[in-house]
């Protein structure tokens, strides 16, 4: 099955809220995802099927300047074991790399942690114009990440 997967793709919360409790095998929440990941992260990857229904999530919830990490790796039953999950980490791997650094929630054993293996991302790589020992300021990590807007790509 073909996937679009997206990079800060728009989402609808209340799919998005399905989509997590049936993840994390809860019940149907109200929560304002579309507020929460504007207000507090980095990015996130959005996937969806031929049928237009989200079926994929992955949020980088960030410090505002330094740090990102990989959270809420979802991806749907109908849409499982077809490389979704390493394809949304990937994107937003490439999204961070060089502004950030990225690592997972949990380190030892998470899914993150796996994914994040899979696609070969350092989690302390620097930008390739910054010396060593070199830190980005608060503002110029902002203006990279808010004018860090991809096209959507089709998986196949």
């Amino acid at each position: 099955m073909d996937h679009r997967i997206e990079w800060r793709g728009s989402f609808d919360n209340r799919a998005l809220n399905e989509l997590h409790a049936e993840a994390f095998e809860h019940p149907v929440f109200d929560d304002d995802w579309a507020g929460q990941v504007e207000r507090h992260s980095l990015g996130w990857v959005c996937a969806w099927d031929t049928e237009g229904e989200l079926v994929g999530f992955v949020n980088l919830p960030w410090d505002g300047a330094f740090h990102a990490f990989v959270i809420d790796t979802i991806v749907s039953r109908s849409a499982a074991r077809q490389g979704l999950g390493t394809a949304m980490v990937t994107l937003a791997a490439e999204h961070a790399r060089g502004r950030v650094r990225l690592a997972p929630r949990r380190l030892r054993g998470s899914p993150e942690a796996v994914l994040l293996r899979r696609v070969r991302l350092r989690a302390d790589e620097r930008r390739p114009d910054q010396p060593q020992g070199a830190v980005k300021s608060r503002s110029s990590a902002i203006s990279l990440a808010a004018s860090s807007v991809a096209e959507p790509r089709s998986l196949r």
